[in-house]
Order: C-alpha cells, then sequence, then structure tokens
C-alpha cells in the first residue's frame, strides 16, 4: 500500500512514526502496537511490530516484532533463499518468469515446471531484541526474548533468549544473563508494561530491576494493551 503524506499523518496520529520525507509503501498486512517506529524501513509481503520498538532502515520480508526491541540500520531480515540442492538456483524454474522480469516474455508463456512454489516463512523477533548494524536475518528464523545480534552477524538459525551472537555465520557467544535471571525476565514478561509506568526502575541492576517490576505487578499496574492499528483500519 502506498503511504502518502496524509497517510503517514494518520499514523502518526495514532502513534506510528516515521522518517520518511516522500511517499512509501507499506504491507496491506501491516499491524502496529502504538507508541512504534519505522524510521525508514523497507518492509514488504507482511510486518507487525511491537510497542516501543523501532527499526532504522533496511529491507523486512514477512517479519514480526515484539516489544521494545531496537534495530539499527541497513538491517537485512527475512530475505529468501535459493534451492541449492536442485539442479539450478534460477528462481525461473519455480517463481516464473513474470515474476523475475515483472514483465510477460512471450517465448516463456508455455514454459511449465513440476518445481514446488517457494514458500514465504515469517521471520519473529522477540521482545527486548537489540540487532546491530547490518546484520541479517534469515527467512524463517526466531530470534528469542531479550537476544543480542552484533552487528554484521549472519543469523541462519534459531537464537535463544538472551543469547549474545555475533560473526558469519552466526554463533553465540555469550548469553546477557544467568539462567536464572533470563528465566525470570521471561516468566515476569516485564516488557507488558509501559515504560513510563516504571518510573524510578534500576535499569542498571536486573535483579533489582524485575524486584521492581513485580512489585509494582502486585501493586495492580496494568499492562500497556493498546489497540492494534493496521492500515485498513486508516483508510
Amino acid at each position: 500500500m502506498l503511504i502518502t503524506a496524509a497517510l503517514r499523518d494518520k499514523l502518526q496520529e495514532h502513534g506510528v512514526a516515521t522518517e520518511f520525507g516522500h511517499d512509501f509503501h507499506l504491507p496491506d498486512q501491516s499491524s502496529f502496537e502504538p507508541p512504534c517506529s519505522l524510521k525508514r524501513m523497507q518492509a514488504v509481503f507482511s510486518l507487525e511490530m511491537g510497542a516501543f520498538s523501532f527499526a532504522r532502515s533496511g529491507y523486512y520480508f514477512g517479519v514480526k516484532i515484539g516489544r521494545y526491541t531496537s534495530i539499527d540500520d541497513d538491517v537485512q531480515s527475512g530475505r529468501g533463499s535459493h534451492p541449492v540442492s536442485w539442479s539450478t538456483t534460477s528462481p525461473l524454474f519455480y517463481q516464473g518468469h513474470r515474476h523475475v522480469f515483472n514483465q510477460p516474455v512471450e517465448a516463456a508463456e508455455t514454459f511449465r515446471t513440476n518445481a514446488p512454489p517457494q514458500k514465504a516463512k515469517v521471520t519473529v523477533i522477540g521482545n527486548d531484541v537489540r540487532i546491530g548494524y547490518g546484520a541479517l536475518v534469515a527467512q524463517g528464523v526466531t530470534i528469542g526474548d531479550g537476544a543480542i545480534i552484533q552487528p554484521c552477524a549472519v543469523v541462519t538459525k534459531d537464537v535463544p533468549p538472551y543469547a549474545i551472537v555475533a560473526g558469519n555465520p552466526g554463533v553465540i557467544t555469550g548469553m546477557r544473563f544467568p539462567p536464572i535471571i533470563a528465566a525470570r525476565m521471561q516468566a515476569l514478561a516485564w516488557w507488558r508494561y509501559a515504560f513510563w509506568d516504571l518510573s524510578g526502575a534500576p535499569v542498571t541492576e536486573p535483579e533489582a530491576f524485575l524486584d521492581f517490576v513485580h512489585r509494582a505487578a502486585d501493586a495492580g499496574i496494568a499492562p500497556h494493551e493498546p489497540a492494534a492499528i493496521t492500515l485498513s483500519t486508516l483508510t
């Protein structure tokens, strides 16, 4: 869908910010939890973004992003791969010439193939994930909550929660927290709450932060539950 200046203003009014100074496109299948920011990201096929997340720039194909996730510039996420075990890697044999050339080729109109069509897989990026500059995340991968993907890493496999991944191919180089802290983070799911309701939380001390959020939850703090913003609701 073409996002015009008028539609950009509507997104902004509903808490979905961008940094585009011109018209751009978003997938018809787009859904956002405000507040969040698209900044200058290029998205195709489908996109979901949770509250308090942003992606600076890059390419995103069929991506679901959780809350409080920070994605740096020039990240590539959800790009597909070509079949390497077939006779050829050319998509002309399974996507068709019209898809590849964006125009009909008369001589190829009668071409038939027995190759199965390649199905798109959704890439899932969890809550409180950090993805550094220039990283590549393969289509269909799941990145667990709290994980860190270092700049220029190439992620071809699922990443466990709170793992730190670096290199090409990406490998786990460490964990953010000891297992007991990581388990508490996921059990509490602190990202359910708006950061403004966690004023004063000791963010530099993970255990004290967890204790703070736990007490706030026991005191009745309400989860942040905004209505989802879809393009169809704005047009």
